[in-house]
């Protein structure tokens, strides 16, 4: 096999154990939440009150704004070392 249809080959395995991997942790994640986290929750007294909340706001930020970005960019620089 000639290196280019290798890289490629690799690219393609990796991608693949990605996606199956991201398609298993949305079940995951549901889970987590389901547990850590009511699923009836009033929303009434003032707003230091409401731990669950906030514990939720942290933990989606915390996601959104370092995990998923850190993720995606060791994904990238793997991709683009291996087509060089």
């Amino acid at each position: 096999m000639s290196e280019k249809k290798q890289t490629i080959r690799v690219v393609f395995i990796v991608a693949w154990i990605w996606i199956v991997g991201l398609a298993g942790s949305f079940p995951a994640c549901g889970w987590f939440f389901r547990m850590f986290f009511p699923v009836i929750e009033f929303n009434f007294g003032p707003e230091y009150t409401k731990i669950e909340k906030t514990k939720r706001k942290r933990l989606y930020g915390f996601m959104s704004l370092i995990l998923i970005p850190f993720v995606l960019t060791i994904f990238y620089d793997y991709i683009k070392n291996l087509l060089k």
